[in-house]
């Protein structure tokens, strides 16, 4: 069973300090993996009326690329979608037809590349993600399906180990050779610890949009929560589930500023500072997730992200890196609200509460679960709540243009 972490009450940051997402034109960029110090990517480009496919190779950070047309080694219509290195000759290219699927592998470093079939006889299986575990072992997820394919001899065989439920496998997470986890949208958040032999769920929950895991016991995902507001509109928002023990036990925190948004990816620097991807705006927070503030607008859309070499990569129509250690390039300060925040009392024992500030017009009140249960204005500091069951809340309060979230307890 798991158990909902409940955390004491947290004061709110007041200054965002966010890094600038540089974007890399090369195309419309599918992925990037990285071996050593080189970095591949795939991709695609019009020009004139013409599609080139192109595999493209970096040996100083992904600041200049030198391409190679994958055209002539291609026999169907489809775009490279994912990539992944062995070493720094042998690597494989997935490449995703409408109906159809090709594979090409490379031992000249990318110079020349080879079309071969991985003959798992699972009918069509399209390919999404290349993960690279060793300099021999590989696997490929699956578009179309549940499936995915894995090889311990640096793709000569192959087999096929397991079907989920879903349609399709989103983020396969590999921490080692024998600890994976994965996310199934029908049923929650699987665990393999013999290397995807045998799966268990960890986490019971549906509807996650995305999931990444820091290490074996850290990770977080983005579950949207739909409720009904006090207009009878149906309003959704994302909330972000963090663990810190393999989802044994989770933090859940409201992301009020992105209601109404689809969050498909999103990346984390550290537990506190996170970046959510709603198509091509880039949100940050620097506070685990209490505050948060559009940072920028990037020219595409990403649906894949990569940690690469102390770097960060968004890819999926096109290519942006950021520099987590780089410096600060974007702070974003709320001038109207220069102090720390405070609500009193604090456990609530009546339906009046007071925050020190007026700088907020109105508030919004859901459980721990994300459901809607109040709204209503603030009148100078003070806010008149309705009769309440005892337990935890997220207050949160707002403004023309700020949204701050705030755990309370009714007791």
């Amino acid at each position: 069973m798991k158990n909902i972490l409940l955390l004491p009450f947290l004061f709110l940051s007041l200054y965002t300090y966010g890094q600038t997402w540089e974007e890399i034109n090369q195309g419309n960029v599918s992925d990037i993996s990285g071996y050593g110090d080189t970095l591949h990517m795939v991709g695609n480009q019009v020009n004139n009326g013409n599609t080139n496919y192109f595999y493209g190779i970096s040996t100083d950070g992904g600041s200049t690329w030198n391409k190679t047309t994958l055209n002539p080694f291609m026999s169907v219509e489809g775009v490279p979608i994912s990539v992944g290195f062995f070493n720094n000759t042998d690597g494989i290219i997935g490449i995703k037809g409408s109906f159809t699927e090709e594979y090409l592998k490379t031992s000249d470093g990318g110079l020349t590349w080879q079309k071969f079939n991985p003959s798992t006889s699972q009918g069509i299986f399209q390919p999404y993600d290349i993960i690279i575990l060793d300099e021999s072992t590989a696997i490929i997820t699956a578009f179309q399906s549940g499936k995915y394919i894995i090889t311990y001899d640096k793709g000569n065989t192959w087999s096929c180990q397991c079907q989920f439920s879903t349609a399709w496998i989103p983020n396969f997470e590999v921490i080692n050779s024998s600890l994976f986890f994965n996310y199934d949208s029908n049923t929650g958040i699987y665990k393999s610890t013999d290397g995807g032999m045998n799966w268990s769920v960890i986490l019971n929950t549906r509807d996650i949009t995305a999931f990444s895991m820091e290490n074996e016991n850290s990770g977080y995902a983005i579950v949207p929560q739909n409720s009904i507001d006090n207009n009878g509109n149906t309003v959704t928002t994302p909330n972000l589930y963090k663990t810190t023990d393999g989802w044994g036990s989770y933090e859940i925190i409201l992301l009020i500023m992105l209601q109404d948004k689809y969050i498909g990816a999103f990346t984390f620097v550290n537990s506190q500072e996170f970046y959510f991807f709603n198509n091509d705006d880039i949100y940050y927070s620097g506070d685990g997730g209490q505050t948060i503030r559009l940072l920028q607008t990037i020219d595409f859309d990403p649906f894949r992200i990569n940690k690469i070499q102390d770097a960060i990569f968004a890819t999926g129509r096109g290519l942006a890196k950021l520099d987590p250690n780089g410096v600060i390039s974007n702070i974003l300060e709320d001038d109207s609200i220069n102090e720390e925040l405070i609500i009193y009392p604090n456990p609530i024992t009546e339906n009046q509460i007071s925050i020190n500030s007026d700088e907020f017009t109105s508030y919004s009140l859901y459980d721990l679960t994300g459901r809607f249960v109040e709204s209503g204005v603030i009148n100078n500091g003070v806010i008149e709540l309705k009769p309440l069951s005892k337990q935890f809340y997220f207050l949160s309060l707002e403004n023309i243009d700020t949204i701050k979230t705030l755990k309370i307890v009714v007791e």
